[in-house]
């Protein structure tokens, strides 16, 4: 049972860092960046600022999968289960499915930012990559509570 609370406790710590720091790039970050005052910087705080919060990231999200999985095997998900068709057509397994083509859509997303922002396409492409990954990211929330609640679609 400690073991299962500590994975749990894992995964709703590193999906609080992923999450929080979203919202702190978003709410915080990009608007001081975009202060007039602050523009003669800006070049050299992104290229401080991004590899730090990309690293950051990533391993929140290396976290999160690793963690998810194990939470599943804790609950008594194993592979035939996952295989099993009459899993999937359970309440459990409809809401698992949205959470995991979040996490697919949220990774994607995660994906195109970070390419765009390799490739110097900071302004729309990131800005709307940015949006959409952290709108799926707070649907995985959603999800995540509605599963262990028994809220299932």
């Amino acid at each position: 049972m400690f073991a299962y609370v500590l994975c749990v406790a894992l995964h709703v710590t590193a999906a609080a860092a992923w999450l929080g720091g979203m919202l702190f790039f978003a709410v915080v970050a990009v608007p001081v960046l975009r202060r007039p005052e602050v523009a003669p910087a800006r070049p050299a705080l992104l290229a401080a600022l991004g590899p730090r919060f990309r690293r950051y990231g990533w391993i929140a999200v290396a976290v999160l999968l690793v963690t998810g999985f194990f939470n599943l095997r804790f609950r008594g998900i194993d592979w035939a289960t996952f295989t099993d068709r009459r899993f999937w057509a359970t309440g459990f397994g409809h809401t698992l499915a949205w959470k995991l083509g979040f996490v697919a859509l949220a990774l994607l997303g995660s994906g195109a930012h970070e390419l765009a922002a390799r490739r110097g396409h900071r302004g729309r492409v990131a800005s709307w990559t940015g949006r959409l990954v952290f709108l799926a990211s707070v649907a995985l929330v959603f999800l995540a509570v509605a599963l262990v609640r028994g809220f299932w679609i």
